[in-house]
């Protein structure tokens, strides 16, 4: 088994690579000038099992082709196995038609990647479990809770933290978070707007009062759910309130903004890559995942 890395997770898989003992598959990349991507494989793959580590974070569409031609040139040069792990998949909130016409793009891109040649695909708390394993038969699909791993992690740190999730949906993982961390855990009730987005929020009933309070949400876009919910937790005067996500793919100003509000700290999982927040390492897990199922 070999490792190509992504062009959009080099830094991730070549810890990966480095963890498991793995070599890394060298090809050549580049762009025209009309910015269509050239991509060639610089060694044989003939027989040999690959895993391709290529998140698909902004800008969607180029990581996304870019997965697709690596799939598809791996399997025409041999490869006996294509296996993508996806830190972040993106286009997996559109999994169902909330208003008439609109396009089930999730299923679409699966659909896509297994026609590409990709055998496996792996990813890390994907949006809806149930949509992603329902879609296209012909793929074996695993999705990874990493709130399972990073709460041994924190535990130390965060044992007398609540846990606060901002809606129903994430009670699941606020709920294994807290159990890791022997804390308890609350949820707010929010309601979205599907035409106009707009967020609604109830805060739970509970005394913030000098408490320290760990946000939680398994993905951070616009900021304005963590933003409503911390300010709703800011105006009942914990002593500390963090953040804390597994996919980070806000702009700057947005973790700016929550600073800003009184939010301490905000923390991610390196899924996606960004330098302006603390990231915890999730190469080992992955490492480990694939230890167990595939070496």
């Amino acid at each position: 088994m070999k490792i190509i890395p992504g062009p959009a997770s080099i830094e991730l898989a070549e810890r990966i690579a480095k963890d498991l003992g793995l070599s890394i598959v060298k090809y050549s990349y580049k762009h025209f000038y009309d910015n269509e991507t050239y991509l060639r494989v610089d060694e044989t793959v003939k027989d040999e099992a690959i895993l391709i580590i290529q998140s698909t974070h902004f800008p969607q569409e180029k990581h996304w082709l870019e997965l697709f031609i690596l799939c598809s040139t791996l399997k025409d040069l041999g490869a006996s196995e294509v296996i993508s792990i996806i830190p972040y998949l993106s286009y997996a909130r559109a999994d169902k038609r909330k208003i008439e016409g609109e396009a089930l793009s999730h299923q679409i891109l699966i659909e896509l990647l297994e026609k590409s040649g990709c055998d496996c695909v792996i990813t890390m708390n994907v949006h809806n479990p149930e949509a992603f394993y329902s879609s296209s038969k012909g793929i074996e699909k695993i999705n990874i809770n990493l709130f399972h791993h990073i709460g041994a992690e924190l535990k130390n740190k965060y044992k007398n933290f609540v846990v606060v999730g901002p809606d129903k949906g994430a009670e699941e993982d606020v709920r294994t978070l807290a159990k890791l961390l022997e804390t308890d855990y609350l949820l707010f009730e929010k309601e979205r707007d599907a035409l106009t987005n707009e967020v609604k929020m109830k805060t739970p009933d509970y005394n913030f009062e000098n408490k320290d309070v760990l946000l939680v949400d398994d993905i951070i876009t616009s900021g304005g759910t963590a933003k409503l919910a911390s300010k709703l937790i800011l105006e009942k005067k914990p002593r500390i309130l963090q953040f804390l996500c597994i996919h980070a793919l806000s702009k700057d100003e947005v973790y700016l903004e929550l600073k800003n509000m009184g939010v301490e700290k905000i923390i991610s999982t390196n899924t996606i890559p960004n330098k302006q927040i603390k990231q915890l390492d999730i190469a080992p897990y992955i490492a480990k995942y694939i230890k167990e199922k595939f070496l």
